[in-house]
């Protein structure tokens, strides 16, 4: 029997599978992206991109918090279809800002 008490917290993640894979020369298409919380170094990637502009998430600032909590240049998640960029935005959101504890 596992100790669940005892265990370490699980950072949140969230994978999509792309249904326009992403072609780059030379490279194997990218079908998946895995978001992850993010850390203090991606937080500061998100910072240092501007992705707010007067309390507001601009298109840039969102293509910089998916490429931070992607662990992704931001040229590759430039490529992604705007179908999929949506999609990849409403999962973003939540990882990146946390949501309201439960009752809040």
């Amino acid at each position: 029997m596992t100790d669940t008490a005892n265990a370490a917290p699980v950072w949140r993640e969230a994978t999509y599978t792309l249904k326009f894979p992403i072609k780059i020369d030379g490279q194997e298409p990218i079908t998946t992206i895995r978001l992850s919380e993010p850390d203090a170094e991606a937080l500061e990637v998100i910072d240092t991109q501007g992705a707010m502009n007067k309390g507001r998430i601009t298109v840039t600032g969102t293509i910089a918090i998916i490429a931070a909590l992607a662990r992704l240049p931001l040229d590759t998640v430039r490529k992604v279809h705007r179908d999929d960029f949506a999609a990849l935005a409403e999962l973003a959101a939540p990882l990146a800002f946390g949501t309201p504890a439960e009752g809040q």
